[in-house]
């Protein structure tokens, strides 16, 4: 499946990966077991050192902490943030706060990158009576529609053309 990526910058441009011999640390959000192809190939090697934080203990971050609440990672202390399928199982209401918490953590310069699934394509979905199928595409906020272990149940009529 696609996925979209982006890169938010705080401040300057991308610093380089390494200034002198300084190490650069990058905070894996969501980071699950400890398995080094996990990490974006981009913080792979000697010029940075990854800090792994998960909500779920089990997978020995090396801090436990939610996405939306990093109260344990100082502000302005971490060069990157590495998020990768995290984002989208939040509430939409909660993304700006985690937004908000990389913004915090991060260092002047430093930069985010954040890859999810095509969402816009996840919206189109099938709808069938196992006589005729409907292609969906739904347009509103997708954690409204999908809630993990439920069914959906919508409401609705078909236009004359069958269809919308």
């Amino acid at each position: 499946m696609p996925h979209a990526k982006a890169t938010v910058n705080r401040g300057a441009d991308s610093p380089p990966s390494q200034i002198g011999n300084r190490t650069k640390h990058v905070l894996h959000v969501g980071c699950g077991p400890c398995n080094p192809l996990n990490l974006h190939e981009r913080f792979r090697g000697a010029a940075w050192t990854e800090v792994r934080l998960d909500i779920d203990p089990q997978v020995k971050p090396d801090i436990i902490a939610s996405l939306t609440d990093m109260i344990a990672v100082e502000s302005d202390s971490v060069d990157a943030i590495w998020s990768s399928h995290n984002l989208e199982h939040l509430y939409a209401h909660e993304v700006p706060v985690a937004l908000a918490e990389f913004r915090r953590v991060l260092k002047p310069g430093g930069f985010a990158l954040v890859t999810m699934p095509d969402l816009e394509q996840v919206a189109h979905f099938v709808v069938t009576d196992n006589a005729q199928d409907i292609k969906v595409t739904y347009t509103g906020i997708l954690p409204d529609l999908f809630r993990e272990g439920q069914g959906v149940v919508t409401q609705g009529r078909l236009g004359d053309d069958g269809g919308r």
